[in-house]
Parts: structure tokens; C-alpha cells; sequence
């Protein structure tokens, strides 16, 4: 048989053949180029619509002004690392600080059943979890677990996943390349409350965290202590302790008052010279609030301490909260200035031990808000106001700073606390970046719609494709 090489039907299918060779082979170039690019220089786009794996603007700069070498250990094979999903994120997220540090941040892969003497030299490792990091720098080192680089929270059959490992990568990164760090003591010895969310804070932000007992003095290297929603009173000697303590610049004090707090007439006093009171009310509010009338959302107040732009659409919720009397404005060398507010639609309830409140909905007799709900007061220290300031920030509830309240999806506490901290220490070093948020949908069906479902994905559409391709081969054979 003799073949017509100028037959149409040839020619035409000859030159495909080359373009489709040639444009495989092009991509297969381009392909391992920048896979070489990416495993050289992890060089890879970050197309994720949130930013997924994209260093923020703070943590470039942070890394772009890096002198000394920061080392990261991870406790994990590389392959055990790939092999987990929300570890293939974090690896991905190193690799990045590696790049944009120009090599400075570098890692390594430490296998802890392998190399056990590991844990001689990095002690506070040894009972740590699976994939968590040590991170070493010129002063110090720190450990991230690996349940800190994401947390799961679900609202209304949408799953959100926060990634916070660059959150804690930066922080890690200052923390152990600062020469001095902050310290955060919780006062003891008044039942006092938890506010596991404050605490989660100063340790995100590297503080140093411990108990302190103020009959025992305020050790000298903390710089920021806790009240929180104390149900006993305090002593004239713990009075001073505190009064010594905020007689030093940047200290500061933050004050949680609690629904279950009695009447505390020493530390009341003192409170009062600050220029704050606790009324015995409970601010609810019908319109605005979060689940129930005794959960208040609250707004930002304008002042000059503390930029409001990070609410955006997010809420401060305080659970069963008192308001907040502010005495003065203005006084000497004192000041005070509310941060946080209840809305217009807030009323409060008279707290009395002979009539319990029986219902959260207004009523007459009723004091409308707004209220004040969170403060914060500053003294200029010395004879002319001129050697420093000190600080004593206040709260209606603990509940502000709980962790179960300050972790709902859309509240604003977690964000406004990292904010006030931040403020109250200027000399100190800290990180407030946003989770990268990342949000799936459940699919809630019948059975008879899931049964309709299978039948559409495993029957119908592969038929439509089958009857398509029969069609177009009959449609070519008879040309």
C-alpha cells in the first residue's frame, strides 16, 4: 500500500502530533524547573483565596532585620511530617521563614527515638508531642507543640480550621532572640478566677508566666500582674504590695471583677483612687447579645490608645457582667479612658441578695446603658509626671477572658486582649497575627437526596460521558 504523505487528513494530523509533543515536552521543562526552583528556594505560589501560606508583612520584616542563626527542630521525620496534613502546612510555613530570612532561619528534622540524648540539652522537649517544634536563637529556646499551629471550630455546619503556626513561629522567633523578656504574674490566695485566655496571650507572646503570692512581694522581673474576679479581700500589706508594684514604669495591672465577687472594701478602695467602681448590676441586653440576654456585645469607644480597626465585624462578648464606674476622667497626674462599651439597647439589673433576678428581659425599673465594661486607667509616675507611667486595666467579668467565650468564631476578645497587652508593653516585643481562617461547609441530605446523589455521580454523568464519546467517534468515522 502506497501512502499519500499530501493527504489533508495526514498532513493535518502530522503537525498535531508535533504541537502536542512539543507542548508536553515544554511542560514537562517547566515542571522540573520549578520543582528545582521549589525544593532550592521553596518558591511556591500561594494561589488559597485567605493567604493560607503567605508570611505576613510584620513576620518579613521581623525576618528581613534577623542577625543571629534561629534553629528549628522539628521532632519529627520529614516523611512523618508530609504524612500528616496540618504538618505539611507548618513544614510548608518553615520553609518559607528559611527564604525570606536568606537562609538564617534554618531547620532540621530530629527523629526522638533515634536521637534520645537529644533531650539532655533541650530538657523542656522531652514529654513534648509528636511534629512539636524547638526553637533555639542567641539567648534562649522555646518549644511549640503541635496542637498549637491550628485549632477546629464549628458554628451553623461550617467547619472553620484557624492556622496559627506563623502566629506562633514570629513570637517563637522573638522570644528567643530578645535579649530581655516579660513576665506575667497571676495574683493567688483570694479564689481567685481562671482567665485561661489572658494566659494563653502572654504565653503566645513569649511572657514568662508564674503564681505570685503578694505577702511574699511582687518579684522584681514581673511587669505584669492579674486580678482575676477574687472572692475574698485583701490585706493592707498586699495593698502596698500593689501600690510598690505600680509605682514602676510599664507595670501594669489588669483587674477582672466577676458576678460572684462580694463586696471587697480594702481592694474597692484602692480601685477607687484608679478611678473605677464596680456597681452591683447586670448589664443584659435583648437585641444585642450572644445566645442569651446575660451575654452582652459590646463596641469599641474611641480613644487614643487603642486602634479599633481590628474588630471589623467581630463582637466582645462579656458574659454576665457588672458595668464599670468611671469617678474622674481626669486627675492630677491620672487618667482614666473607657475602652469597650455595652450598646444602647443594654439594660442592667439591680443585684441584691433579697431579690434574685428571676428574668433577663427588661423590666421596669431598669437602668439603660450604654455602660462602660472594660477600662483602663494611667498614672504619670513622679514628682512632676515625667518618670514613667503605670497602668491598671479593668474588666466587668473574668468571663471576657475565658477561653471557651474568647474562642468563638466571631468574637473580638482573644484580639482586643492581644491589643491591650501589646499597648501596655511598648518595650516588649510582640506578635499579633491573624489565624489564617480556613472554612468548609457539612452537606446535610435526606437519605432519599443521598440515594439520588449516588445515582447522579456513579450512574448519569459517566453515561452522559460515554454517550458523548460515541457520539463524536460515530460523528468522526462517517466524515
Amino acid at each position: 500500500m502506497k501512502f499519500d504523505f499530501n493527504m489533508r487528513k495526514f498532513k493535518y494530523g502530522s503537525a498535531s502530533t508535533v504541537y502536542i509533543a512539543l507542548f508536553v515536552a515544554i511542560i514537562i521543562v517547566v515542571n522540573i524547573f520549578a520543582q528545582f526552583l521549589t525544593d532550592r528556594f521553596s518558591l511556591k505560589l500561594d494561589l488559597t483565596t485567605t493567604g493560607e501560606f503567605s508570611l505576613s508583612e510584620d513576620t518579613r520584616e521581623m525576618l528581613s532585620g534577623i542577625e543571629d542563626e534561629i534553629k528549628i527542630y522539628i521532632l519529627s521525620t520529614q516523611a512523618g511530617m508530609e504524612k500528616n496534613e496540618q504538618a505539611t502546612r507548618t513544614l510548608e510555613m518553615i520553609q518559607r521563614y528559611n527564604t525570606h530570612s536568606g537562609g538564617k532561619v534554618k531547620y532540621d528534622f530530629i527523629d526522638p527515638n533515634k536521637n534520645p540524648q537529644f533531650f539532655e540539652k533541650y530538657p523542656k522537649a522531652r514529654n513534648s508531642q509528636a511534629r512539636a517544634l524547638v526553637i533555639e536563637g542567641p539567648e534562649r529556646y522555646t518549644v511549640v507543640e503541635s496542637a498549637e499551629f491550628a485549632y477546629t471550630y464549628g458554628e451553623n455546619n461550617t467547619n472553620k480550621v484557624y492556622y496559627q503556626s506563623e502566629e506562633k513561629l514570629s513570637s517563637a522567633i522573638l522570644y528567643v532572640s530578645s535579649p530581655e523578656v516579660s513576665n506575667a504574674g497571676f495574683v493567688t490566695g483570694h479564689n481567685e478566677a481562671d482567665v485561661k485566655a489572658l494566659e494563653t496571650i502572654f504565653k503566645g507572646n513569649n511572657f514568662d508566666t508564674r503564681d505570685v503570692d503578694l505577702l511574699s512581694g511582687v518579684p522584681a522581673e514581673v511587669n505584669n500582674l492579674v486580678i482575676a474576679a477574687p472572692t475574698a479581700d485583701f490585706t493592707a500589706e498586699e495593698i502596698s504590695a500593689l501600690e510598690s508594684f505600680l509605682s514602676i514604669d510599664g507595670n501594669n495591672l489588669y483587674v477582672f471583677w466577676g458576678m460572684q465577687t462580694p463586696t471587697l472594701p480594702v481592694l474597692e478602695r484602692y480601685l477607687a483612687e484608679w478611678g473605677f467602681k464596680f456597681p452591683a448590676y447586670l448589664v443584659c441586653d435583648e437585641s444585642n447579645a450572644y445566645m442569651t440576654p446575660a451575654f452582652p456585645v459590646g463596641e469599641t469607644v474611641k480613644n487614643d490608645l487603642i486602634d479599633d480597626a481590628a474588630q471589623g465585624q467581630l463582637m466582645p462578648i462579656f458574659p454576665r457582667t457588672r458595668p464599670i464606674e468611671l469617678i474622674f476622667t481626669e486627675k492630677s497626674y491620672m487618667r482614666t479612658v473607657p475602652l469597650l462599651q455595652t450598646q444602647k439597647s443594654s439594660y442592667a439589673k439591680l443585684l441584691s441578695n433579697d431579690k434574685p433576678i428571676e428574668v433577663l428581659t427588661r423590666e421596669s425599673g431598669d437602668t439603660s446603658g450604654p455602660f462602660t465594661v472594660a477600662a483602663i486607667g494611667e498614672r504619670a509616675l513622679g514628682n512632676t509626671g515625667n518618670e514613667g507611667i503605670a497602668r491598671v486595666c479593668v474588666f466587668g467579668t473574668e468571663g471576657f477572658a475565658d477561653e471557651e467565650v474568647a474562642g468563638i468564631a466571631r468574637a473580638y476578645n482573644n484580639t482586643f486582649l492581644s491589643q491591650l497587652v501589646t499597648y501596655s508593653n511598648p518595650d516588649t516585643l510582640t506578635m499579633a497575627i491573624k489565624p489564617k481562617v480556613v472554612s468548609s461547609y457539612d452537606l446535610n441530605i435526606t437519605e432519599s437526596g443521598a440515594k439520588v446523589l449516588r445515582i447522579v455521580l456513579i450512574g448519569v454523568i459517566p453515561l452522559i460521558i460515554i454517550a458523548i464519546g460515541i457520539f463524536v467517534f460515530i460523528r468522526r468515522k462517517n466524515r
